[in-house]
């Protein structure tokens, strides 16, 4: 019996890696809106959690603040002085704590990292099959 193994021309092969790119594409899109999807619904639970906190802080603060002028005005400061005070020293750290957030915040990367690898990991695969 002759058995010889059927070796598939060239034309079929280009089809192949084709379809196996165009395979490969389809996941990696998967892939990256998938992982922006996770990235996106992490972020919007850390901007809910801010935002409560924020309000619950922004309450506390005041009435920390207040209570500060008070005990200046019964330390015997004008109320006025005692209120700018507190106030300019408030304003002082508050913007102390806006830019350390803001320099932080610029180290922050949205992209999609794992699936750029993969991509450029996987363009390599199929550069080398095209070869």
């Amino acid at each position: 019996m002759d058995e010889r193994v059927r070796r598939p021309s060239t034309p079929e092969l280009f089809v192949e890696v084709a379809t196996h790119a165009a395979d490969l594409v389809q996941s990696e899109f998967r892939l990256a809106r998938s992982e922006v999807r996770e990235m996106v619904d992490k972020l919007i639970r850390i901007v809910a959690s801010f935002v409560v906190s924020a309000v619950l802080m922004a309450v506390a603060l005041f009435l920390l603040l207040q209570a500060l002028v008070d005990w200046l005005v019964v330390l015997k400061f004008r109320a006025d002085f005692a209120e700018l005070a507190v106030g300019l020293g408030a304003a002082l750290i508050g913007g102390a704590v806006f830019s350390a957030a803001w320099r932080a915040g610029k180290a922050v990367t949205l992209a999609p990292e794992r699936t750029i690898r993969q991509v450029v990991k996987d363009a390599n695969v199929v550069k080398g099959q095209l070869s």
